[in-house]
């Protein structure tokens, strides 16, 4: 859904990927897009380690998890890459 932002344009969320899951982007990168939702759609995360992948899982169970970052690159869905 288009939602008009603040600018008075109508676009769909970005539909964003996050490719790694330390700190930065499981206390700060995560929580900031979540409150953001007519801006940013959280699609897909990245992570070797599965106990992070497991973490985010558990509070976004729409999105898409991968091990590697070449097989998220795939997803057609992910429009931008959060690193």
């Amino acid at each position: 859904m288009a939602l008009e932002n603040e600018t008075g344009s109508h676009r769909p969320p970005l539909r964003i990927g996050i490719a790694g899951l330390g700190r930065a982007a499981l206390f700060n990168h995560l929580p900031a897009l979540r409150q953001m939702p007519e801006y940013y759609q959280i699609t897909a995360v990245c992570d070797l380690m599965k106990e992070r992948r497991d973490i985010v899982e558990k509070d976004y169970p729409d999105v898409h998890t991968y091990r590697r970052v070449e097989d998220m690159l795939d997803d057609p869905e992910i429009v931008v890459i959060d690193i």
